[in-house]
This record gives structure tokens, sequence and C-alpha cells, in this order.
């Protein structure tokens, strides 16, 4: 689904900029975005 790639990127592009911003609950939204790409079932296609 097209559509579901298009979330994919999105999440991942954010978790990118979490990562490199220094938020102080920066690993709460790291691991919020992690479940949120298991849903999407984002992890592990293109890696």
């Amino acid at each position: 689904m097209p559509q579901n790639n298009v979330a994919c990127e999105v999440l991942k592009t954010l978790k990118e900029e979490v990562a490199s911003s220094n938020l102080p609950d920066k690993e709460n939204l790291s691991q919020a975005i992690d479940r949120l790409m298991a849903v999407k079932h984002c992890d592990g296609r293109r890696r």
C-alpha cells in the first residue's frame, strides 16, 4: 500500500529528527515512534 510507505517515511524522518534533537524525553519519543513503525509494519523492509 503506497499510503503505508508514506507513513513509514514520515516516521523514519521523525525518528531521525528526534535522535538528533536535545529534547528531554527523546528516549520515550523514540520508543513511541518504534511502536508506531511496528504497527505500520515499517521495520525490516528497507534497512
